[in-house]
């Protein structure tokens, strides 16, 4: 019966997005940092204390309105991350890890009233599948809260999205049944490039030796972490003996509030002639004067090969860490028009040989009408029809004998999909006709009555010898 919960949180309409004012919001929320947005170029890749915990957050749930209607299930929620900048340490939406003091709201669920459909890690796509539904009605959540908690480990740089993909669902709950609730979705943001970008024009070209050679250094402002004096340095230079550089500016200022978001220096490179053919890997580097941080720098390996020949050789590659990287444009999906899918159970009261058993059966999903065909197990079949979803009026069956019995309701829509839901049911002897019941009937009846007639007949053999 768990396994058949399972199919309500799978293949909903997407969400219906016309009343922004009365909608389920959804969103991320960078639990960290206790915003949504994030700058921070201290988040340094593969560094100790470089990870992140994110939440996928919810808020105007409706209430509870009664036993059979009101709140929110469950979910199947699809969040999507860069691969290139996070990697998933865990996750989870109850326990230590996601607890009341994280405001989650099924920190109390056990493995007993809840039910795990897909919990999936795709580190290609970049997509964290994660789906539950409760199956203790008085569980459902309401309000606002956390969904689930995920842990980050940084691995790269770069301005990634944290994204709800479309495919996402939430499900409420009404007439005993799940269905999709409408919602809006918002996504996150953390920026941990370095502040600043560099360029350099033309790019590394045959080196001549015993002329100077120029080049034209752009250093970019990427995020508001750039703002301030900058400045310039040539790393692993000179390289030959008497070689040398020189930047012109070698500082100058970015800032927001002024709207200067790149300057241009030029960088002079001279290697002296009789220099021997050799190839060198200098470094641009671009340093915010306010703090020895690397994490404020940014860097570009400029090579070159000078002497015989003055061929260039191939660059290495440049460091992840380097340079910084665009916005990270997230994965989308298509959301499925497909309707809820077929979901039946059935509860029965408890079962004696000789008296009417109930079987009361909840039908959700699917195509309406519905036809209903029960197999109870001793050969008798029943079928009736349902018009709309919800909870079925009983069927009553009785069983002669005590035992096992199978007991089985194939569901069909209108659209022919169909469903079975079955349960071993335990059938126990009436006390009326078990042959202790007998016994003492006799002993309580019979027997008394025979006493009797033989004491009589005593008697009245006494009285005739008198």
């Amino acid at each position: 019966m768990i396994l058949l919960a399972a199919l309500l949180i799978v293949a909903i309409p997407p969400p219906a997005h016309s009343d922004t004012q009365t909608l389920v919001q959804l969103g991320v929320f960078i639990d960290t940092y206790r915003t949504t947005n994030v700058t921070d170029p201290d988040l340094a890749p593969n560094q100790p204390g470089g990870e992140i915990y994110v939440t996928v957050r919810v808020s105007n749930l409706p209430d509870v309105t009664s036993s059979s209607a009101g709140g929110l299930q469950g979910f199947d929620i699809s969040l999507n991350y860069s691969t290139t900048v996070y990697r998933i340490l865990g996750y989870d939406y109850n326990g230590p890890n996601c607890s009341r003091d994280d405001t989650c709201v099924y920190a109390n669920t056990t493995q007993s009233n809840s039910l795990v459909l897909n919990s999936t890690v795709d580190s290609n796509q970049g997509i964290l599948h994660l789906a539950m539904v409760v199956l203790d009605p008085s569980l459902r959540a309401h309000g606002s809260g956390v969904l689930f908690k995920v842990h980050f480990q940084i691995i790269g740089r770069g301005k990634s999205q944290f994204a709800i993909m479309q495919s996402s669902r939430l499900f409420g709950y009404s007439n005993n049944c799940g269905l999709p609730l409408a919602y809006t979705a918002t996504s996150a943001w953390i920026d941990n490039r370095r502040p600043y970008r560099i360029t350099a024009d033309p790019p590394p070209s045959p080196f001549p030796v015993g002329q100077k050679v120029s080049v034209k250094v752009t250093v970019w402002k990427v995020n508001a972490f750039g703002d301030g004096y900058v400045t310039l340095i040539l790393s692993s230079w000179p390289g030959p003996s008497g070689a040398n550089y020189s930047f012109a500016p070698r500082t100058d200022q970015l800032s927001s509030s002024q709207h200067i978001t790149n300057f241009n220096s030029t960088m002079t490179l001279y290697a002296p002639t009789g220099t021997q053919q050799a190839t060198y890997y200098p470094e641009i580097i671009a340093h915010l004067n306010t703090t020895l941080d690397q994490s404020y720098e940014a860097r570009l390996i400029y090579p070159v090969t000078v002497g015989a020949g003055y061929t260039l050789s191939s660059p290495p590659p440049i460091p992840a860490q380097a340079q910084s990287v665009a916005l990270t444009t997230p994965y989308l999906d298509t959301p499925s028009d497909t309707p809820l899918p077929l979901l039946a159970s059935f509860t029965a009261t408890t079962a004696t040989a000789g008296v009417p058993v109930s079987f009361t059966p909840t039908v959700c999903g699917g195509t309406s009408p519905y036809r209903l065909q029960w197999g109870f197990g001793d050969a008798f079949v029943n079928s009736s029809s349902l018009d709309a979803p919800g909870i079925v009026a009983p069927t009553t069956h009785t069983y002669t004998s005590p035992g096992q019995y199978s007991v089985r309701l194939n569901v069909t829509d209108s659209m022919g999909l169909t469903l079975t839901a079955s349960r071993t049911l335990s059938v126990t002897g009436n006390p009326s006709t078990s042959p202790d019941a007998i016994r003492t009937i006799l002993l309580v009846t019979i027997v008394p009555v025979v006493l009797l007639g033989a004491l009589m007949y005593l008697k009245r053999g006494w009285s005739r010898r008198r």
